[in-house]
């Protein structure tokens, strides 16, 4: 389950999950909002991998999960995904 506290984002009207686990698309399936504000999704995800994602923000910002597994750089810029890593 991913889930983002309301506190990271606020007055956020969407929130998506992008990443290896929906092959990065932007137009993803929003994250429910829940009753205290946060947001979740949840993914069914093969065991003994590692998944890099990063959070979309109302369709124009990108953040990372700050309790993230680990962080790699990406291809654009100066920019680092959230890994997830998920056990067997």
């Amino acid at each position: 389950m991913f889930r983002l506290s309301e506190v990271v984002v606020p007055g956020a009207n969407r929130v998506c999950v992008v990443g290896d686990l929906n092959k990065w698309n932007t137009n993803a399936k929003p994250m429910q909002k829940l009753k205290n504000g946060d947001s979740a999704i949840a993914f069914n995800l093969e065991s003994g991998r590692e998944y890099q994602f990063c959070y979309l923000i109302d369709e124009l910002k990108l953040i990372n999960y700050l309790d993230a597994d680990k962080y790699v750089k990406s291809p654009y810029e100066n920019i680092y995904n959230s890994v997830v890593i998920t056990s067997n």
